[in-house]
């Protein structure tokens, strides 16, 4: 009789003993929560562009670069090489989507090409972080 493989069980820790997995999931889900915040005010509200939801998003913004920058430190002692790619190349999204977003403030919120880049650029950090989760079992 064939022995079961333990190959696909997933533990509260990574494969190589990181705990990697739970400290991967906070900047998913946050990036998961500013994506759908972007895609609902764009739905109902158009652009905001004063007041506190204004604050309030740049404060997620720069919440999610801290968090990347906790993944990325705890992914550099992960033993496959293809986390921490994920996990530089997951940061240099957000940056660059940060640099987006700072863009269109200064153009007087009238530079659409800054905000699509700001939103792109959240997308394929939400893909990175993601490739990192999966990497990471």
């Amino acid at each position: 009789m064939a022995k079961p493989s333990n190959h696909h069980s997933r533990d509260a820790d990574s494969a190589d003993g990181s705990g990697l997995d739970r400290r991967c999931n906070q900047p998913f889900l946050d990036v998961s929560i500013k994506g759908l915040e972007q895609s609902l005010n764009g739905i109902f509200n158009g652009v905001v562009t004063t007041g506190f939801f204004l604050i309030w998003h740049a404060f997620e913004g720069i919440a999610i670069f801290a968090l990347s920058l906790i993944v990325l430190a705890f992914s550099i002692k992960a033993k496959p090489k293809s986390i921490r790619i994920c996990a530089i190349l997951g940061l240099v999204y957000v940056v660059v989507a940060g640099v987006g977003g700072l863009l269109f403030v200064l153009s007087g919120f009238t530079n659409n090409g800054n905000s699509a880049q700001m939103g792109g650029s959240f997308i394929g950090a939400y893909a990175f972080y993601f490739m990192e989760l999966y990497y990471a079992k």
